[in-house]
C-alpha cells in the first residue's frame, strides 16, 4: 500500500499514468512538465487545441511554446491528445444560436452537432498546425499520438497535404508527409478501415487501444472483428477446372470461425494461371481492396502469404 500513497507516474514499470499539462502560463506549464518527469511520466496529455491568453487564442505549434516543447523532446515523453473539450463549441454555437456551454454527458446534441462532431474536425486542425506551422521541422523527434478522435479525418488530410505540397513546397518546412511519418500516430476506432488505414500512413503509424466502455473499445466478450482477406485462384486459365469447389471451402471455412468473434468477406483475386497476372492480382487485393492477408490457392503458388498484421 506504501506505493499507491506516492505521487508517481510509473508504477512498478507496469503502470503509467498520463498527466494532463496545461499550456495558457508558459512558465507554469515547464514547472509541472519538470514536476511529471521527476516522477516518472513516459507521456502527457495536452488539449487539442487553441491555448487561451490574454490576448486571446494561439496554436500551440506557434514558437512562443518551443520552450516547452524542447524540455519535452529532450525528455523523448509521448504527447497524447486525447477527444476533449476542443474549443470547438463556441463554433457549434454560433451555428445554432446557442451561449451552451460545453457539457458533452449532459446536453441533448442536435443532428447538425452529431454530424460536424462526427467529421473531428478539431483534431485535424491540431495535426495541420503541428506540421504547418512548422513544429515537427523545429523538434523533428517529438511524437503526438490523436487518442479516441478515430481515423475518418486522415485521409482527406493526407490528400491535401500531397496535393499543396506539390503545388506550394516554399509554404512548407518540411514535406509534410515525411513530418507526419515521424511525428503523428493515429489510434483508429475498431470498426473503422484499420487496413485502409494502413495503407494511407504505414503500420508504424497506426495505434491500438482500449479503454471500454468508450466509442474506441468494446468488451471481450461483445468483441467482433471483421477481416477481408484476398484468395488468389485460378478463376480462370488451364487450371481453372480444379478450382470448382473453392468457394464452399471458404463459405465452410467462414462459419467454424463465426463462433469466435470473426466476420470473414473475401475477395476473389484471378491469376488466370499466368504468373504475371497473379502478380498483378495479387497488388490490387493489396493496394484496392485493402485486404488483410492474401491466401493463395492455385497451382502456381503453394504457400500462404500474409500483408498485414491482424491485431
Amino acid at each position: 500500500m506504501d506505493a499507491h500513497e506516492h505521487w508517481t507516474y510509473n508504477f512498478e514499470e507496469r503502470i503509467f499514468a498520463t498527466p494532463i499539462i496545461s499550456l495558457p502560463i508558459l512558465d507554469d506549464a515547464l514547472r509541472e512538465l519538470d514536476y511529471v518527469l521527476e516522477r516518472g511520466a513516459r507521456a502527457i496529455l495536452v488539449r487539442p487545441a487553441p491555448v487561451p491568453g490574454y490576448k486571446g487564442r494561439r496554436s500551440f505549434a506557434l514558437p512562443e511554446f518551443d520552450p516547452f516543447w524542447k524540455r519535452v523532446e529532450q525528455a523523448g515523453i509521448a504527447v497524447g491528445m486525447h477527444a476533449s473539450d476542443d474549443g470547438f463549441q463556441r463554433y457549434l454555437n454560433e451555428w445554432e444560436g446557442s451561449s451552451a456551454e460545453y457539457l458533452p454527458f449532459k446536453s441533448r446534441r442536435s443532428a447538425f452537432h452529431l454530424i460536424v462532431d462526427s467529421e473531428h474536425r478539431f483534431i485535424k486542425d491540431t495535426a495541420t498546425s503541428i506540421i504547418g506551422h512548422g513544429l515537427t521541422a523545429r523538434f523533428p523527434t517529438l511524437r503526438f499520438l490523436p487518442i479516441e478522435n478515430g481515423s475518418s479525418w486522415v485521409r482527406p488530410l493526407v490528400t491535401q497535404f500531397q496535393k499543396l505540397y506539390e503545388r506550394t513546397p516554399s509554404a512548407f518546412d518540411e514535406n509534410p508527409m515525411q513530418a507526419w511519418h515521424r511525428c503523428i500516430y493515429v489510434h483508429p476506432f475498431h470498426e473503422e478501415d484499420v487496413a485502409g488505414l494502413v495503407g494511407v500512413i504505414g503500420p508504424d503509424n497506426v495505434l491500438f487501444g482500449s479503454d471500454y466502455p468508450h466509442p474506441g473499445a468494446t468488451s471481450s466478450q461483445a468483441a467482433t472483428r471483421t477481416l477481408t482477406i484476398g484468395v488468389l485462384t485460378d478463376a480462370t486459365g488451364p487450371a481453372s477446372s480444379g478450382q470448382k469447389n473453392l468457394e464452399d471451402g471458404l463459405k465452410a471455412g467462414i462459419a467454424s470461425v463465426a463462433g469466435q468473434g470473426y466476420t470473414i468477406k473475401y475477395v476473389i483475386g484471378d491469376t488466370a494461371t499466368n504468373p504475371a497476372t497473379a502478380l498483378s492480382a495479387a497488388q490490387k487485393l493489396v493496394q484496392q481492396n485493402h485486404v488483410v492477408a492474401v491466401v493463395a490457392h492455385s497451382a502456381i503458388a503453394f504457400t500462404v502469404v500474409v500483408l498485414t498484421p491482424v491485431p
